[in-house]
């Protein structure tokens, strides 16, 4: 999937939040040991798990110094048992199991069926659809749940009801509406698919970009000297090679200085 950066900046367009809150909230989690850390030069993918645990840090966490311990938090949320299915067969196996256990095994697993739905472009119409327009995720933010609602399909197409399912802690849910008034935020299964697509795409931008970058590579080395009597135009080719190598792996690791946090 994509790079901490290109993560980065996807969440920011498409959860309305600032660039550098966002970028300075998943670099806690980098800190933390929750997201991945490019060593030397290997630049590390992040996964479902990481992305939902990014989300949770985005949209719930009120501060950058709160991040890891909120997505954490909502991350590990157990479900209620109270799970609505109009049909239970139309729930896929795999979705029915991380239902039942934690929030961020849930999430992690709708958004891997979303990348795999659009990355395959699959012909057949799934029964279950996290990616529609009429599913809604939200996160409560002055306490941990997290709930979503995703529509249920038949073989045909036809709308077949709705899987609604909660997360919180184990203090009874109720406890929490005693006194308070609650405030959260929600986003629809649109905004997740524009996620997943916006991973997708950058990932094909970069792996188009390394592409070219290692063909040039390729012609330069094919112009090197047969032998190096030449030395000085033998260590010029060679540095040559090597400085275009390193701006592959600037391109694969991204902008992750923030020297462009001002925006």
């Amino acid at each position: 999937m994509a790079t901490v950066s290109q993560l980065t900046k996807i969440l920011s367009e498409r959860l309305k939040e600032p660039l550098a809150t966002v970028r300075q909230k998943l670099r806690q989690l980098q800190d933390d040991g929750l997201l991945p850390v490019a060593s030397g030069r290997a630049v590390p993918h992040v996964d479902e798990h990481h992305i939902a645990l990014a989300i949770f840090a985005v949209l719930a966490a009120p501060n950058v110094k709160e991040a890891t311990r909120t997505a954490q938090l909502y991350a590990d949320l157990r479900e209620n048992g109270m799970v609505e299915i109009s049909v239970a067969a139309s729930l896929d196996d795999q979705v029915n199991r991380a239902a039942r256990h934690l929030a961020g095994d849930y999430l992690a697993t709708v958004i891997g069926l979303t990348y795999d739905q659009i990355s395959n472009d699959a012909s057949t119409v799934p029964t279950f659809r996290p990616y529609h327009a009429n599913a809604i995720y939200e996160v409560c933010t002055n306490w941990p749940e997290f709930y979503a609602s995703i529509p249920l399909f038949d073989d045909h197409g036809s709308p077949d009801g709705l899987c609604t399912t909660r997360f919180h802690e184990t203090t009874p849910l109720a406890g929490h509406w005693q006194n308070d008034v609650k405030r959260s935020v929600s986003f629809s299964g649109i905004v997740l698919f524009y996620v997943v697509r916006d991973i997708i795409r950058a990932d094909e931008a970069t792996a188009k970009d390394v592409k070219s970058e290692l063909r040039s590579i390729a012609e330069m080395a094919k112009n090197l000297p047969n032998t190096p009597d030449d030395i000085q135009a033998f260590n010029a080719r060679k540095n040559e090679i090597i400085g275009a190598l390193e701006n592959v792996a600037a391109s694969l690791a991204g902008d992750d200085d923030g020297t462009d946090d001002a925006a």
